[in-house]
């Protein structure tokens, strides 16, 4: 029987590396690639991109939809459950003064909120911003209220989905119905997916690595859970660092990148991990063309790829910036300057950022807001209850607010558009 599985694999083996070089031997005579030179008429593989359309598509299908839509609106209990949970109890332990009454107290330091409102507006706009550069680019056509939508999409459903791993077939799904062919559809977020991992891993990195030893010591269980919470943050962000190496190496294609997919891919079908190893190792094959098309395209477009990496700097800047005008609302006093609170706070948001990347609650609630409680009330005190409900809604709630709002608006206008449509055919 072994011997059997072992004749199987080396022929699937085989079979497969034949297709691919098969595949690479008409690259070389077509040249193919998500993308044309001519921004008019972009013609791109139609049988990657059509499959990738159809994988997002599914997700659209009634029961499918109405399964995750189950499953996200439980999570979602689960996320404020255990919010009001953890404010209930910080509330328990501030006293009898209310929030009218905190608010009195602190006055004109409130103000401080509206830069964690701007540094929000400058999120959303950085990544409307990457979007328009790719749709220009690739189609020629300035459409910022798309780049908007499907910016604003994308986020909404990655923070309402485990991992946040909805947001992507959304965006494409959006994009498609747009009118822009299924190849730049399919491109366009993974391009933008691959851009701001490599980038926000790299200011991480930087941050853990000439950052972290700038924050102050104070001694006692604070240290205790800092370290705690370094050594999370520092996993987590192993593991996000070698998945995008991971991803610049398969980028590359060649021999090398097919025989590591498919040492990957047979490992896993010998530990039971992988049951079909002849279609994941196609599917991971076709991921692996994806990825080279797309760095292949933003090699040959470097002032695309040079405002992409700018842009995306920009993104995960201000949204770490949050925390920092949360601390200066609610702080009665600093003892360290403005600069280096802010390089403290934008610091402690990569520990917490990291250290629940791999959370599979939305969000990764739990970890965060017992991370922020951790990391921040030295700063704060008794204030940390309103200085956590500040951070949350800014960061995470103020998206999911935004995002539904955008959701029905669009729903509503299809539903309205679909009917006029119909009356119009029936006169």
């Amino acid at each position: 029987m072994k011997k059997l599985e072992t004749e199987e694999t080396k022929e699937v083996i085989l079979t497969e590396k034949e297709e691919s070089e098969g595949s690479l031997v008409s690259a070389e005579k077509k040249k193919p690639n998500f993308f044309d030179d001519s921004p008019k008429d972009v013609e791109v593989s139609e049988e990657l991109a059509q499959k990738k359309l159809e994988e997002a598509i599914s997700t659209q299908k009634p029961q499918k939809k109405r399964k995750s839509t189950i499953v996200n609106i439980i999570l979602l209990l689960i996320n404020v459950l255990f919010m009001i949970f953890i404010v209930k109890g910080l509330v328990a332990n501030i006293g009898d003064q209310t929030l009218g009454e905190y608010i009195k107290q602190q006055g004109s330091r409130l103000w401080w909120l509206a830069g964690g409102v701007g540094c929000y507006i400058v999120y959303i706009c950085a990544q409307m911003l990457m979007f328009h550069a790719l749709i220009k680019k690739t189609t020629g056509e300035s459409r910022w209220k798309l780049s908007y939508s499907v910016g604003l999409t994308g986020k909404y459903y990655d923070n309402v989905t485990p991992f946040a791993v909805g947001g992507q077939p959304m965006q494409i799904v959006l994009l498609s119905k747009s009118g822009i062919s299924p190849g730049v559809s399919t491109s366009i977020p993974l391009i933008k997916m691959l851009i701001n991992s490599m980038v926000s891993t790299i200011i991480a990195l930087l941050f853990f690595i000439f950052g972290l030893p700038r924050i102050p010591m104070v001694g006692g269980l604070y240290d205790f859970l800092l370290v705690v919470l370094e050594v999370l943050g520092f996993i987590g962000l192993a593991i996000t660092l070698l998945g995008v190496l991971f991803m610049i190496v398969i980028s590359t294609g060649g021999l090398f990148t097919r025989s590591l997919v498919s040492g990957i891919v047979k490992f896993g079908y010998k530990i039971k991990l992988v049951k079909n190893f002849r279609a994941t190792l196609k599917k991971w094959l076709t991921q692996v063309e994806e990825y080279r098309s797309s760095m292949g395209y933003l090699a040959k477009n470097k002032l695309l790829l040079l405002k992409m990496i700018l842009f995306s700097a920009l993104e995960t800047l201000s949204y770490a910036c949050i925390s920092f005008f949360v601390v200066m609302a609610f702080a009665d006093s600093i003892e360290i300057s403005p600069a280096l609170l802010l390089l403290t706070c934008v610091v402690k948001y990569y520990i917490c950022a990291m250290a629940g990347s791999y959370i599979p609650l939305p969000g990764a609630t739990g970890l965060m807001e017992i991370a922020f409680i951790s990391l921040y009330s030295m700063y704060v005190g008794d204030a940390i209850v309103w200085a956590l409900l500040s951070w949350r809604i800014l960061s995470y709630y103020l998206i999911l607010i935004h995002g539904f709002v955008h959701e029905v608006v669009s729903i509503s206008k299809g539903i309205a558009k679909s009917r006029k449509l119909k009356k119009k055919g029936e006169i």
